[in-house]
């Protein structure tokens, strides 16, 4: 098995990393290729940020970094990074999605803004919906109190911040 996904990980670093993502500053992962043609697109919750969340690349790695920065980028299509509270979206929602704030709290390059986002965000009544409006902070209308979601950042937010406290002896 550490030899498939050995096989498996070099496939995806030799297939699935082009130089055509428009206004890229070099070779960036792409989310799909038919091997030939690349989708450069992120979408939550499977998103190119799990790349050194799950170990795949070090969140140092250059194709990531040049990632990162161009999913933050006027160059995506679905970025919201320009605006106050906004991260990389997707064509299925337009917000800073849940799933993104969770992922970038947990990255170095990310974590500051996510953590401004959860801190200024009122939810919905305290419980995470699907996301935020990029420019206000408030909560996606449609989607109230996503449980998945909610777990999702609650992990992350524990991954970050919680400490295990010893218990006091006497």
């Amino acid at each position: 098995m550490t030899k498939r996904a050995s096989s498996l990980h070099q496939a995806i670093l030799t297939h699935c990393v082009s130089a055509s993502a428009p206004g890229a500053a070099g070779p960036i992962f792409a989310s799909a290729t038919d091997g030939k043609n690349f989708v450069f697109t992120d979408i939550p919750p499977g998103s190119l940020f799990k790349l050194p969340l799950l170990g795949f690349v070090p969140e140092s790695d250059a194709t990531f970094v040049r990632t990162f920065q161009w999913l933050q980028s006027s160059n995506y299509k679905y970025s919201y990074g320009d605006q106050p509270y906004g991260l990389p979206g997707s064509y299925r929602v337009p917000f800073t999605t849940a799933w993104s704030i969770a992922d970038e709290l947990r990255l170095k390059a990310g974590h500051d803004k996510a953590l401004k986002i959860l801190l200024t965000s009122n939810w919905d009544g305290g419980i995470i919906t699907e996301g935020v409006d990029p420019a206000t902070a408030r909560m996606d209308q449609a989607g109230r109190a996503f449980a998945t979601a909610a777990g999702y950042v609650a992990h992350a937010i524990c991954q970050t911040s919680c400490t295990d406290k010893p218990k006091e002896t006497k």
